[in-house]
């Protein structure tokens, strides 16, 4: 069957009877590109779509961001804000630590001064605590020689109290007791000294005797001199002397009496036939006592009264 076609309308007519003309007619009248169009056009409308969701995507990400901007830049203004806390604070810390520090300046000036002071102090007590021993010593040495002058007058005063008694003290052991007087006992020296009964050496020990004594032994009868020695505290030296000067004054009496038995018959009736020591003291130490006794010295204690 064959139709006619004089027109356009003819045409569209037959494609109208015969639909599946249609893609054929197309495919003559359309370009490869015209062809693929609808594909193409349906391809970008889902790229469209997919675009869209990402935009939409896109969008929920960019309202996030914002939103974490936003959250950003209120972190940044607290954080702002606390740093010009901190600031404010590290300010405050450095005007505190100036001030700290001047004061630890001061306060090394201070120790400096104290230790420049110190020093000073410690020069001045060693200067005081040289002194203070300077003068401890002085003190000391005018004690010691006060209590040496101390105990000479006292040794003095004992000595005179003690010779003017010296009677009483030998009546213990001697009567018809006489006591030599210095120039008695100067003249009997010196009459030794021209006998050659004594040496110089002894006459000098004997005149330093404190008191020469002759008497009648109440046990033997005997004429018997006595040196008598006084000291506050007897020691040994002092028995020594008088064991040594009774011994030169028995010598010496001796002489006296060969020399010139009518000058000192007074004093010696007859010849001396033995001599002992006598020491007086206000203390005497047992040992010092035992040993006087044991060399025949005699102790008598200084009684002030």
């Amino acid at each position: 069957m064959s139709f006619p076609i004089q027109s356009t309308d003819d045409i569209i007519a037959v494609l109208r009877q015969r639909p599946e003309w249609k893609e054929e007619v197309r495919r003559e009248l359309l370009t490869e590109e015209l062809l693929d169009l609808p594909a193409v056009i349906r391809s970008l409308a889902a790229a469209q779509a997919r675009t869209e969701e990402q935009v939409t995507e896109l969008a929920s990400s960019v309202n996030g961001l914002v939103a974490r901007m936003d959250q950003l830049v209120a972190a940044q203004k607290d954080t702002e804000e606390k740093l010009a806390c901190l600031i404010e604070e590290v300010n405050k810390l450095a005007v505190a630590q100036e001030r700290t520090e001047r004061k630890l300046e001061e306060l090394a000036a201070a120790q400096e001064r104290t230790e420049r002071r110190l020093e000073e102090l410690a020069t001045a007590q060693q200067e005081t605590e040289q002194e203070l021993a300077a003068f401890s010593n002085s003190m000391k040495e005018k004690l010691n020689h006060i209590e040496i002058v101390l105990r000479r007058h006292e040794g003095w005063i004992i000595e005179d109290r003690a010779v003017a008694k010296v009677h009483n003290y030998l009546r213990r052991w001697l009567k018809s007791i006489s006591v030599l007087s210095n120039r008695e006992k100067n003249s009997m020296i010196d009459g030794a000294m021209e006998e050659n009964a004594i040496t110089e050496e002894e006459s000098f020990e004997v005149g330093e005797a404190d008191a020469l004594a002759v008497g009648i032994d109440n046990r033997t009868g005997q004429l018997t001199c006595v040196a008598v020695e006084v000291s506050a505290t007897v020691d040994e030296g002092d028995l020594e002397r008088a064991d040594k000067r009774s011994k030169i004054f028995l010598k010496v009496a001796r002489a006296a009496m060969a020399r010139d038995p009518e000058r000192w018959c007074r004093v010696l009736p007859s010849e001396p036939l033995k001599a002992f020591g006598l020491v007086i003291g206000r203390e005497i130490a047992d040992n010092i006592k035992e040993k006087a006794e044991n060399r025949g010295i005699m102790f008598n204690a200084f009684r002030n009264g």
